[in-house]
């Protein structure tokens, strides 16, 4: 072969390798895109004088580390989790903490009207006090529950969008897991393709946390921690949410999902199950146990109606929700307030001082709620902050490996 030919296999091989090179340039700020880069393969022929033909392109690589993209799609689910849990817990955290649903100032106000009662125990203007403070104490009672159903629901919500958006990114991952199939058996190059589809796997961790098996012959199979599959070859599952149920379908088998998650799904079900139920059956239980307690102590006293007659209960509720259905009895008066004892004249405010007795039985669970939380929001924060580093860490890592350098793609 001529000197000629040989030059001339070097310009076509460094002209695909300056081709590479201006498609690196070019993708250098495309979220997800891998550097490239041809592979040159020596043309050589048998023979006592042969010194080669020359060279040629055998391929071109698409430069990425697996490892580290594993890495990388492990810390964006534990960001993920520690993102939306970090933001729920800051929400409910103001929301209970808010003066104007303080259960705290609501029992300051009422056991205030209740001191001030005791100066004039017959006057109706005081008693009234009382009961205008009950209502309000109840109202706060009733708008805190529903912020905290409310956002029971946007969870809920939230947590359906989640699993559809779950389903979108493995429909993605199956069909390009085809399509790289397809074309890597006819020798074709995929590198964009397995690009896209790292991004996708990348934007399915911030959802859920994943793990990852590639095949010989390209595909990369999903399955989460426990084994339920997720994506197969070109065949993808579909997560349901019914209720509180989770599972994954994959063909004609179902399988339940009972682990703990990662990602913004799993951040979700934690929130609901580890602060948001626990939260709502606390403030049911204050509400509730208040309610009785003081029902008891009114029911003990005498009310000064004529006749005077044994004090009835002032507050009402439905037991399947007490904070949010607490009100005062309908039609309840005044004079109905049972403040004096029964063996005592009018003018007694021998139970009323009981009354007054209970306020430091209702503090302390009401405290501890706030406690909880705001410790599990800095905890929260904390978390969060920790796992952004640890993505960005990998990131850059993945981006010494994988990302373009055009210093050195302009050489």
């Amino acid at each position: 072969m001529s000197m000629l030919n040989i030059a001339v296999s070097g310009l076509n091989a460094s002209q695909v390798a300056l081709n590479v090179a201006s498609n690196n340039i070019a993708n250098v700020n495309t979220p997800g895109y891998s550097r490239q880069e041809a592979q040159f393969n020596s043309l050589y022929t048998n023979g006592p004088n042969a010194n080669g033909l020359g060279v040629e392109v055998g391929g071109v690589r698409r430069v990425a580390d697996e490892y580290l993209n594993i890495q990388l799609w492990r810390g964006s689910s534990a960001s993920g989790f520690d993102a939306t849990n970090a933001q729920y817990l800051n929400t409910i955290e103001q929301v209970v903490g808010s003066d104007a649903l303080s259960i705290t100032d609501g029992l300051d106000s009422f056991f205030a009207a209740l001191s001030s009662a005791s100066e004039a125990p017959e006057s109706s203007a005081p008693r009234q006090e009382v009961i205008s403070s009950a209502q309000a104490l109840a109202g706060r009672f009733n708008q805190l529950a529903q912020s905290i159903s409310g956002q029971a629901t946007q969870v809920s919500d939230e947590m359906s969008t989640t699993v559809t958006q779950i389903n979108s990114q493995l429909t993605v991952v199956a069909d390009l897991n085809k399509k790289i199939a397809e074309l890597g058996r006819q020798g074709y190059n995929t590198s964009q393709l397995e690009d896209s589809r790292d991004q996708a796997v990348l934007d399915l961790s911030k959802l859920v946390d994943i793990k990852s098996s590639k095949q010989s012959d390209g595909p990369l199979s999903l399955s989460l921690s426990q084994g339920q599959p997720l994506v197969i070859g070109a065949n993808a599952s579909t997560m349901s949410l019914e209720g509180s149920a989770l599972s994954v379908q994959y063909g004609t088998q179902t399988f339940p999902v009972t682990q703990s998650l990662q990602g913004s799904l799993g951040g979700l079900i934690s929130f609901r199950d580890n602060v948001l139920t626990p939260a709502l059956l606390t403030l049911n239980s204050i509400a509730e146990k208040f309610a009785e307690e003081f029902n008891h102590q009114q029911m003990l006293g005498l009310d000064i109606n004529t006749p005077r007659t044994a004090g009835k209960a002032m507050f009402t509720y439905d037991t399947s929700s007490p904070a949010l259905s607490l009100q005062v009895v309908s039609g309840f008066k005044p004079d109905d307030l049972a403040f004096g004892s029964t063996t005592a004249g009018r003018g007694d405010k021998t139970n009323l001082q009981a009354m007054l007795a209970l306020k430091d039985n209702h503090y302390d669970a009401y405290s501890n709620l706030l406690g909880d939380l705001a410790v599990k929001s800095g905890q929260a924060k904390l978390d969060k902050t920790a796992s952004e580093q640890l993505v960005t860490e990998v990131k850059n890592k993945v981006n010494s490996v994988s990302g373009v350098n055009l210093d050195e793609e302009g050489v």
